[in-house]
């Protein structure tokens, strides 16, 4: 969002392996810095969880970060993503952020620094969403504190994952079972704490496009009424507080 990227085929691949992809894909979305070199040719968005694995995706070519903060889900490093964009936005190449993004959030993450922002868990209930009766009732309930932070055992790094006190979380986690959205009594759902913004986004904006413009427009007025009210210029009461 916001910012422009090159026209034509973009996907995201997933983590740890390499896909044979035809000629018409010009963007790619890796979770991992190492997967950036896999794909010569093409731009690269790597999913970064920290300055060193910034560092490390630059190194190996990638066009573009998504700076993937500890709200988002699947995996996911220490920081919160509005102080992990500030880490790397001068890194030389332009950052998206991930993790915690709203209608209220968004403009701060551009302000930050950020070129755009990306929409992931908050998409769960649109229109578009082939996801099952199951785990869209699941998503639909939710208030925010319903996921937690796990190791999968053999994985490095941490997975934020969908939890419910009905859910054998720690059996499917100690037996490693597979990512997925199909069933959360066989598979961990890796979902962000801003799935608990799925259902009222889907309520009024409907689709996917409804609710990406009222997350740009969203930016476009936050951005506009802190330029107006200047919360922390010198001598502004937000900025005499702290």
């Amino acid at each position: 969002m916001l910012a422009q990227l090159p026209a034509g085929i973009g996907v995201r691949v997933p983590d740890g392996v390499v896909v044979d992809l035809p000629r018409g894909v010009e963007l790619v979305i890796v979770g991992e810095p190492g997967q950036v070199a896999a794909y010569p040719g093409r731009r690269v968005l790597a999913q970064i969880t920290s300055l060193d694995e910034a560092r490390s995706a630059i190194e190996a070519g990638a066009f573009g970060l998504i700076a993937k903060g500890c709200e988002a889900g699947g995996r996911i490093g220490d920081e919160t993503t509005f102080v992990l964009i500030q880490h790397v936005t001068d890194l030389g190449v332009p950052v998206w952020a991930q993790g915690g993004i709203g209608e209220l959030s968004a403009a701060a993450c551009i302000a930050g620094g950020a070129v755009g922002v990306v929409l992931d868990s908050q998409l769960a209930l649109v229109r578009e969403s082939s996801l099952t009766a199951q785990v869209r009732s699941a998503i639909a309930a939710m208030d925010g504190s319903e996921t937690i932070i796990t190791q999968i055992p053999g994985s490095p790094g941490s997975r934020r994952v969908f939890a419910r006190p009905d859910l054998p979380i720690q059996k499917l986690v100690a037996a490693r079972a597979p990512f997925g959205g199909d069933d959360l009594h066989a598979q961990l759902l890796p979902l962000g704490q801003d799935a608990a913004f799925a259902k009222s986004l889907a309520d009024v904006y409907v689709t996917a496009g409804g609710v990406a413009r009222a997350i740009t427009g969203a930016i476009t007025r936050g951005l506009e009424l802190a330029a107006e009210h200047r919360p922390i210029a010198p001598g502004a009461p937000f900025a005499a507080r702290h």
